[in-house]
């Protein structure tokens, strides 16, 4: 039999979301409980956050110290979901449009109520996070929107050149991209003005990113690429809005999924 083992959540290197951090055994099973009862959406990311599959919460067993998540109805995903096991796997959700993250490293395939399901091991801790900027949703993976920044000369001039990179998810605090191009120095403290983001059904978005985290990761073929975390710097609340009309769009896009209805 497969050993279940949590691991503590690792945070995205923001050091104040450790106030937010909820270690307490009973209120994890409460918060649990409630996402459970209320159908919420769970988003498991995986190889380092290259990847993705959306579930929901099939049962909360305090006893055994597992929680059940639904299966996909693609094969294929449920299967690279679970060769990720041994590996950090992050769970994020929304619970009254507060983020809920937390984390594990084993993930097995079990028959519940006659059916398939994921069984994760009970976190040892998560993230409640209270602002509302933090909820974050993975953005389309077949119609990917995409960030164009300008390229900026050595006088600090704006050529018509620009660089466009995947962006992998939102927050109304910020986006994760991907530079499949190399062509801009991604640093940490990295300042980018004038960025334009299309958001599909709401509208473009012009706003300035400042790079807090950037690292390579490997796709699957074999491509090397630049993951970088991004802030926005002083967003409109014109442009905020726009950003959470999006990213209710994109919640009701995933429930309807979920539940057979587009």
């Amino acid at each position: 039999m497969m050993t279940l083992t949590a691991v503590p959540l690792q945070t995205e290197a923001q050091q104040d979301e450790s106030r937010y951090e909820v270690q307490s055994r009973m209120e994890m099973l409460d918060i649990l409980r409630q996402l459970h009862g209320n159908h919420a959406l769970i988003t498991a990311y995986y190889n380092a956050n290259n990847d993705f599959l959306l579930t929901t919460i099939l049962a909360v067993d305090a006893e055994a110290g597992c929680l059940l998540l639904d299966t996909d109805r693609n094969p294929a995903l449920n299967k690279r979901l679970l060769e990720a096991s041994g590996q950090s796997i992050i769970y994020t959700a929304s619970q009254n449009r507060i983020k809920i993250k937390f984390g594990s490293n084993r993930i097995a395939l079990v028959t519940h109520q006659g059916r398939e399901a994921f069984s994760i091991p009970l976190p040892v801790s998560m993230l409640r996070l209270q602002r509302r900027e933090y909820y974050r949703v993975a953005t389309p993976v077949l119609k990917p929107i995409k960030c164009t920044i300008p390229l900026l000369s050595d006088d600090g001039s704006a050529p018509p050149q620009t660089a466009e990179m995947i962006v992998l998810d939102l927050s109304g605090g910020g986006i994760a991209l991907i530079d499949q191009h190399h062509s801009l120095d991604l640093n940490p403290g990295a300042l980018f003005e004038n960025c334009r983001i299309v958001l599909p059904g709401v509208g473009d978005i012009n706003a300035a990113l400042r790079v807090r985290n950037s690292f390579e990761v490997r796709l699957r073929n074999g491509v090397t690429c630049t993951r970088c975390g991004c802030e926005f710097v002083n967003l409109s609340g014109t442009v905020q809005g726009m950003i959470q009309r999006y990213i209710t769009r994109l919640e009701q896009s995933g429930n309807a999924r979920l539940m057979g209805f587009a």
